[in-house]
């Protein structure tokens, strides 16, 4: 993983997954799983651990992700305005299912993956 978040006093853990080039669509999604749920077992049934794709918004990745949208909007259903609102603020609590989310594709400032 990238980068996980901790909220000890909340019980909160974030898996965060940053992807500047999705070549493998399939595998990068259950490569991420893969590491929420290892750390879901490992944290136990008294944490929340949910996970965080956060994408490069190339216009090859915006493409890929439109084309697979409904595959994507299955793997990762929580809102991305309610993830960029728990990492922005202690009191938001995270997400308890596993979102998705944009950089710029020339700067690192996090963006709301909006749904149709």
């Amino acid at each position: 993983m990238d980068v996980l978040l901790e909220r000890a006093v909340a019980r909160e853990i974030a898996v965060v997954e940053i992807v500047d080039l999705i070549t493998d669509a399939g595998a990068t999604f259950r490569g991420h799983a893969d590491k929420v749920n290892a750390l879901r077992r490992e944290a136990g049934a008294e944490w929340t651990v949910a996970g965080l794709l956060v994408v490069r918004g190339t216009v090859r990745n915006r493409n890929l992700v439109r084309d697979l949208r409904s595959v994507i909007e299955a793997r990762y259903p929580a809102s991305s305005t309610a993830w960029l609102a728990a990492l922005r603020s202690l009191e938001a609590p995270m997400p308890r299912t596993d979102g998705m989310a944009w950089t710029g594709a020339q700067s690192p400032a996090l963006r709301s993956a909006r749904r149709r």
